[in-house]
């Protein structure tokens, strides 16, 4: 054998073997090993315990999601499935759109079980934010390996910072997401349209890591010669991995009155990309179309009277007796009513209950009833009147109020997931405190309709009752809380 042949077989098994480079393998033919348990420092004598980690750094901005993780870990292992709380930040809303995870930590050569819940949290409005400190009730395995009492692990408050975005200063609405794609859609071609026609447009918004309720509402318009109705928008959420992704459809339907070329403005939705820190607008673009007149459209239909109807002839007059008859029928069942009545009356005497005072009982709870004060809401509302409406409201509100702070709209608006309340507030506002010019004066009262602010009230009631029963009878599922083998050695 050569020299040059001896070299080179040389060099190959040295380059293959596990001293080359100082490593075991070459970088290029290394395999990642596979991911163990998280090793940190863990005081035994501390367990259990609760704590909060905000996932991700760098700055937080306003609509941004920002991940909260609460975990629990327990010295032995779970006997039950730790019951998380729900978080609520003020001027922001939270989500947890995914179910519990299990892990393990080790520390100091012991492993310890623990389960983790993560949060979303997203900020409205710029400023310092403080998610406060919650309670978890968690039940583990003592050392004789029976259950332990349920036990509260009260969490540390975490503290983050929420900054507006560049160039959403002064914005009325802008979005904070990782992508925003919209479609927009026609329910018919706008060609040959003729005056009485109908054309119903459908926007709909997709976001990715954000919340429904910050997809803003559209601001939808038509020029004189067009009517405009808007539709209740649908708002979903969908979580997949660690992801978020809302969708809010929004419809308005233009009925076309007069004959002319007419444009349905554009709308320009302003969102910001964390990941890159750039504003970027999106434009639903503009629709145009032409309406000619229509032989065949009658707005209004009077009736006629050519024929007149003939007379039927005159009835015999009847008498008194005539008047009663009918009634003589009825009179056994009224008798024996009476007579129940009477006697049920003197029986409760006897055990000192009051049939009035009962009723009046009766009607004060009817009276204090939720139910009752959103009808008095309701009737102003429908009736128009803007300062009535908005000093029922604000009863209702008090009514169903459940905490120590009075309570307000914009709160409700974002409880409720219907930010469009707020677009309505600022109607009923503008109606009740807006000055007019004084060229022009306006009649604020006439012009404001509460048919669709009341729509949009009872809706978010709706979804907020709703909401609650389900958290009255939904109930974790105990999970697999407890990796195979993993028992501290026992």
């Amino acid at each position: 054998m050569s020299f040059k042949p001896v070299f080179v077989l040389g060099l190959l098994l040295f380059a293959f073997s596990e001293n080359a480079f100082g490593q075991t393998s070459l970088p290029w033919l290394k395999t990642e090993p596979p991911k163990g348990p998280e090793t940190e420092e863990v005081q035994e004598l501390q367990l259990p315990l609760a704590r909060v980690r905000i996932a991700g750094s760098g700055e937080v901005w306003v609509g941004q999601a920002v991940p909260i993780n609460m975990e629990v870990i327990v010295p032995t292992w779970f006997t039950g499935a730790p019951r998380f709380p729900e978080l609520e930040v003020p001027n922001a809303v939270t989500l947890s759109p995914e179910a519990a995870v299990n892990f393990v930590v080790q520390s100091g050569g012991k492993t310890f079980s623990a389960q983790g819940r993560r949060y979303l949290i997203f900020p409205q409005a710029k400023g310092k934010y403080t998610v406060p400190s919650a309670k978890v009730e968690v039940t583990f395995a003592l050392p004789d390996g029976k259950p332990s009492p349920p036990k509260l692990l009260a969490s540390p408050p975490a503290q983050f910072e929420a900054h507006m975005p560049p160039g959403a200063e002064g914005a009325r609405y802008f979005l904070t997401t990782d992508s925003l794609q919209i479609r927009e859609s026609l329910d018919r071609k706008p060609e040959g349209l003729k005056i009485g026609d109908s054309v119903t447009r459908t926007i709909t918004m997709t976001g990715q890591s954000t919340a429904g309720i910050s997809l803003p509402p559209l601001k939808f318009e038509a020029p004189e010669g067009v009517r405009l109705y808007p539709g209740i928008p649908k708002v979903t959420e969908t979580a997949e991995r660690g992801k978020i992704e809302a969708t809010r459809v929004e419809t308005a339907t233009y009925i076309l009155e007069r004959k002319g070329n007419y444009t349905i403005p554009e709308i320009e939705i302003l969102w910001w990309a964390p990941q890159i820190k750039k504003m970027n607008k999106a434009l639903v673009p503009a629709v145009e179309f032409k309406v000619e007149k229509n032989s065949d459209y009658n707005p209004e239909v009077f009736a006629s009277s050519e024929e007149v109807e003939k007379q039927p002839p005159d009835e015999p007059k009847r008498t008194l007796l005539d008047h009663l008859r009918p009634l003589l029928s009825w009179a056994p069942a009224v008798l024996g009513i009476i007579v129940i009545l009477i006697a049920a009356r003197r029986i409760l005497s006897r055990k000192g209950i009051s049939i009035g005072s009962w009723l009046a009982e009766r009607r004060k709870r009817r009276a204090e009833a939720e139910i009752t004060y959103f009808k008095r809401f309701r009737k102003a509302s429908l009736s128009n009147d803007a300062r009535a409406s908005l000093r029922a409201l604000m009863s209702w509100l008090d009514r169903t109020n459940t905490r120590p702070v009075a309570p307000t709209l914009d709160q409700f608006a974002i409880e409720s997931g219907m930010p469009e309340l707020l677009q309505g507030k600022e109607v009923l506002n503008g109606s009740l405190f807006a000055r007019p010019a004084k060229a022009e004066p306006l009649k604020l009262q006439e012009k404001w309709s509460g048919r669709p602010f009341y729509r949009l009230v009872a809706q978010a009631r709706s979804a907020k009752i709703h909401k609650a029963k389900r958290l009255e009878s939904s109930g974790e599922q105990l999970l697999s809380l407890n990796p195979r083998g993993v028992t501290n050695g026992k």
